[in-house]
């Protein structure tokens, strides 16, 4: 994940994070029959100085859009308060007996934002 800090004052350059994060989860069968919306977290990671967590749907997301018991759902979370951060970042099922990765997702930017609206 490359993680880009928004609040950069215009005189200096963003800073810039690179990381990895594995997330596995070991009882897939165990849970793959949870309602949709319903989420496994990851433990908190740290990449740069910002926390995440990622969330596995095993049910799939709550939208209506994605409701099948044929699919999960994988989502990337901000967790540290109060700040707005630009990332760019991959993800993808990987076979832990193969290494090979499935979905894989290529994110162009997104804006995660946890500054209050008010």
């Amino acid at each position: 994940m490359f993680a880009r800090n928004s609040n950069a004052s215009a005189a200096s350059a963003p800073s810039e994070f690179r990381g990895t994060h594995v997330f596995n989860v070991t009882t897939y069968g165990k849970h793959r029959r949870l309602g949709a919306g319903i989420f496994i977290p990851s433990e908190t990671f740290h990449i740069g100085s910002y926390a995440w967590s990622i969330r596995f749907y095993p049910g799939g997301h709550a939208s209506e859009k994605y409701l099948s018991p044929d699919y999960v759902a994988v989502t990337l979370e901000l967790m540290s308060k109060d700040v707005m951060v630009t990332v760019s970042y991959d993800m993808g099922l990987v076979d832990q007996a193969t290494g090979a990765c499935y979905f894989p997702i290529e994110s162009e930017k997104a804006e995660f934002d946890t500054n209050p609206s008010w």
